[in-house]
């Protein structure tokens, strides 16, 4: 087999979307499925970690994969397109809760992530992520974050989890990370 190299594609206001992507946005208008794209996930952290360190390491994710700054809306001929917010210009906070001295800490935290979970995504506006810390002991965390499905799928939330790790150890350490720059984003997949 041999396999073609991806071709970037040029600078443009918005891109088609993958036949994936306009799957998942017509299966989207349906508010009784909408919700079902969401993709909510938890991970414990034990440790000493530093969020505020690990909320800067979210952000350069974000920065290196265009896919999480993506929104999707129609163009001016009705024709919906993957449209990529700026970094700059990217409205995304990650909230940090410290909610130890509730008396139980950990169902608090659990209770908001869920309440969060099945909030709906505005495809058109975004953003189609969203993150939080929850610390529920001492040095006992839970991150949480959720995607809509139209920017992420199984196989790159552990890409995404590598990413924010290296950013992270980099940040923490003042070094640069262990990261090669993207060669392609998804934009020039699709």
């Amino acid at each position: 087999n041999h396999y073609a190299d991806i071709p970037l594609a040029p600078v443009e206001p918005s891109y088609p979307l993958s036949s994936s992507q306009m799957r998942l946005w017509v299966l989207s208008q349906f508010d009784e499925v909408s919700l079902s794209y969401n993709m909510p996930f938890t991970i414990r952290l034990q440790g000493e970690y530093e969020p505020t360190l690990l909320i800067q390491a979210i952000e350069r994710v974000i920065e290196r994969h265009e896919i999480l700054r993506t929104v999707f809306r129609a163009n001016e001929n009705g024709e919906v397109r993957q449209w990529i917010i700026p970094s700059a210009s990217f409205d995304f906070a990650c909230a940090f809760h410290d909610v130890r001295t509730d008396e139980k800490p950990e169902m608090l935290a659990q209770s908001m992530i869920d309440k969060d979970a099945y909030r709906p995504f505005d495809l058109e506006t975004g953003p189609l992520v969203r993150a939080a810390f929850f610390q529920i002991g001492e040095a006992d965390y839970l991150f949480y974050y959720n995607m809509h499905h139209t920017i992420s799928d199984g196989w790159s939330v552990d890409i995404l989890s590598r990413d924010v790790l290296a950013f992270y150890e980099a940040i923490k350490n003042k070094t640069a990370p262990s990261l090669t720059p993207l060669s392609i984003q998804y934009k020039d997949y699709t």
